[in-house]
């Protein structure tokens, strides 16, 4: 899509590649300088205007690749754009792009993504179907670079529907057990393998989710080298305090296991569940950590500490973030040894699909707090490295 892209920039047009999430524009900004490089486009280039993220060419042409978010998308206009992933978009960032074709007579919108049912993606789909619109698909098959031996792990170990979903452009709609790539057990000759290559570690990070009921949970997971598995490694009931006052024989609350936990992992984030009733809670842990500097509880350092380490996401009530989530980790391997991590182990082996839903959802369950605190270390760990 990227040559499609700088072939429109190229006859003077405006181009935008918008990327669902952040952390999928590392790929197309490094394709687009080794396409524009490797042929004659380098000659067309206005003098300097070949950058991270966008390109111009001297008869003024452009293109430019960003990250598709409500703000990001109010203010561009161009003649032509496609959507990377569009399954992933937020709606609202969606809706706020329409306007940016209102002045061009071309005018042109391409839509890409793996197939995901329930999402504005496959309502782009079934509108384009309906219209005799052309749509482009192709599976594994059709693709001459695709790696065997990828195609063949993902047969032994993703479910059926994720596989057609994954590699054969199906709209799937998955029944039964969630996570049949756990691997259970002693993971430590894998992690092993893993730190002897100190210069490419990932860190280990962790999710956190609320129960004021049995304890709010924090979960940490941190990914393999090359991101082809997910390892859990830790696990705790932090209670039902966010802070105790009394800091001499006081109850054990949510602030000080966290600034423990950060202080013992100086390179790992934490990411908050928000959203609903979960808003207030966040809100509290913020409010009290600023209370905690303001009575000299704590330093200014580590309370700037938490504030950058710390970051909010919501489970919405469409469940959109969470099934983020869980497509991230299905074609992976996930590691978990239940004597380290028995909670996230239980979850892990026990999740299911919600059989009355008409598209992928994990049914909830009001006990699945360690799954959910899980779901969001993956999350953070996978984003920001």
């Amino acid at each position: 899509m990227l040559i499609v892209l700088l072939y429109y920039a190229y006859h003077g047009f405006a181009a935008i590649f918008w990327c669902s999430q952040a952390s999928q524009m590392k790929q197309p900004m490094r394709y687009m300088k080794q396409i524009v490089n490797g042929c004659f486009l380098k000659y067309a280039i206005a003098p300097g205007k070949l950058l991270t993220q966008s390109v111009e060419f001297k008869n003024g042409g452009t293109l430019f690749i960003g990250n598709l978010t409500e703000e990001n998308a109010r203010s561009p206009r161009c003649d032509i754009k496609y959507y990377d992933e569009k399954a992933l978009a937020d709606e609202k960032a969606v809706e706020a792009s329409e306007p940016e074709l209102s002045v061009s007579s071309l005018a042109k919108i391409i839509n890409g993504s793996t197939p995901q049912k329930g999402t504005v993606f496959e309502d782009d789909y079934v509108r384009l179907r309906r219209s005799n619109k052309p749509i482009l698909s192709r599976e594994w098959w059709e693709i001459g670079f695709m790696n065997l031996g990828v195609i063949k792990r993902a047969l032994e170990k993703s479910p059926g529907w994720f596989f057609r979903q994954e590699y054969e452009c199906s709209f799937e709609a998955p029944q039964g057990r969630v996570f049949e790539n756990v691997i259970f057990g002693d993971f430590s000759h894998i992690l092993s393998g893993q730190q002897s290559r100190a210069w490419a570690r990932h860190h280990l990070h962790f999710g956190l989710d609320w129960n004021p009921r049995a304890g709010h949970y924090i979960v940490g997971s941190r990914w393999s080298d090359d991101y082809s598995s997910n390892i859990v490694m830790f696990e705790r009931n932090l209670g039902t305090i966010i802070r105790d006052g009394d800091r001499d024989g006081g109850e054990p609350d949510v602030l000080s296991g966290v600034i423990e936990i950060l202080r013992q992992n100086p390179k790992s984030l934490l990411e908050l569940e928000d959203g609903g009733t979960n808003a207030g809670y966040c809100e509290m842990f913020f409010r009290e950590l600023d209370n905690m500097h303001k009575h000299n509880e704590i330093s200014q350092q580590v309370h700037r500490m938490i504030e950058d380490r710390v970051y909010r996401r919501p489970w919405d009530s469409a469940g959109k973030n969470k099934m983020a989530s869980i497509t991230l980790l299905l074609p992976r391997i996930i590691y978990c040894d239940e004597r380290l991590t028995p909670e996230v182990g239980r979850w892990l082996d026990i999740a299911h699909w919600d059989e009355e839903s008409t598209e992928p959802k994990l049914d909830k369950d009001p006990d699945q707090h360690a799954l959910d605190a899980y779901l969001h270390s993956a999350w953070v760990g996978y984003e920001e490295e």
